[in-house]
């Protein structure tokens, strides 16, 4: 598993984290926006433990973090699904906004 496919990872647990516990996830998300542009997807496809992660912490989040969430865990494995991010606000958000 190359670094790149960790770090992903990681950024996308924490992301899970923020949401799950109300707080706000811009940082975390900026950085995988800035992962995913320089990503190249020659990592593992997704595997069941962030899905089943995100799948736990579906009774703390909102339908629409839980939704986002589940397409960024698509996304971060297979650029076809990287344009659906596009949908959710949580997406275009930055730290300065």
């Amino acid at each position: 598993m190359d670094t790149g496919s960790i770090e992903r990872r990681v950024l996308l647990i924490r992301i899970a984290d923020e949401l799950s516990h109300g707080r706000d996830a811009k940082p975390y998300t900026a950085q995988m926006q800035q992962k995913l542009v320089r990503h190249d997807y020659d990592g593992p496809p997704s595997t069941p433990l962030l899905a089943n992660l995100i799948q736990r912490l579906k009774p703390r989040l909102a339908p629409a973090d839980f939704d986002f969430l589940t397409a960024l865990d698509l996304a971060i494995h297979d650029p076809a699904h990287k344009p659906a991010l596009a949908s959710f606000s949580r997406w275009g958000m930055t730290p300065s906004s």
